[in-house]
């Protein structure tokens, strides 16, 4: 396995990560929690990876509903994973709901940012994330608001590398620019889809992230139900969340 660091970090993470959207749910799809991975084969699937040398692991609030945070938490604390070796990324934006029918959307004010990391160290049983996404941009919410509370994680500990999910180079241009100015932590990784087909990201984004020396961690390298057919171990269809960092 080949490792690499972020830029203003010496923390090695595999140049591979391991996706984890389909434990307890498909997705972040409120109508298919309960669809994905069990909890069974996601450990099995996991402790596959790790073995293999992936130490990058990346999950999100919404996806099964939380339920995919909740089946990684219980992955370190069953098999003792030491905290230090491995790289833990989350993702918020959507707000998990209260029950499986109900959804609510809080974007990104200070509040939701606040009680969304709370509720994902909680879920994961970690005492911090190494890297924290947006899931996607927020309109309703001043930018200024989303960096300042993300910022404020960071420095409080609960979170060490900021990165930013389904973006585009404007978005993250004025993020940067507003951070910079007032002495906000920057995002230093950016997590966009990235295949044969969906190539738009070669325009603009990847070379602005490659001037700034951000690195890209790529959704969707291969086309689902075009370039394969992959199976879960119980024989579910994988939702696709192949990733590297480069």
């Amino acid at each position: 396995m080949k490792y690499s660091t972020i830029k203003n970090s010496s923390l090695p993470i595999s140049r591979v990560s391991f996706g984890c959207s389909n434990f307890g749910g498909i997705g972040s799809a409120p109508n298919l929690v309960g669809k994905g991975d069990s909890e069974q084969d996601c450990h099995k699937m996991l402790n596959i990876a790790y073995a293999l040398g992936i130490n990058y692991f990346d999950t999100a609030s919404t996806y099964g509903a939380g339920n995919s945070e909740r089946i990684l938490g219980k992955w370190l604390k069953t098999f003792n994973i030491p905290r230090d070796k491995v790289v833990i990324s989350s993702k918020i934006h959507g707000n998990v709901p209260r029950t499986w029918r109900i959804w609510r959307k809080s974007g990104l004010s200070k509040k939701h940012i606040s009680r969304e990391i709370e509720l994902s160290l909680k879920r994961l049983q970690v005492d911090y994330l190494d890297l924290l996404y947006i899931h996607a941009p927020d309109p309703d919410t001043p930018i200024e608001e989303t960096l300042a509370a993300l910022s404020t994680a960071v420095d409080q500990g609960n979170v060490r590398m900021l990165g930013a999910s389904n973006i585009d180079v404007e978005y993250l241009r004025k993020s940067l620019e507003v951070s910079r100015a007032n002495a906000f932590a920057e995002y230093e990784v950016v997590q966009n889809a990235y295949n044969f087909i969906k190539r738009n990201d070669e325009k603009d984004l990847i070379p602005f992230c490659a001037g700034w020396v951000i690195p890209i961690s790529t959704t969707g390298k291969i086309v689902r139900t075009i370039a394969t057919s992959r199976k879960t171990l119980s024989g579910n269809t994988c939702a696709e969340k192949d990733m590297t960092i480069g």
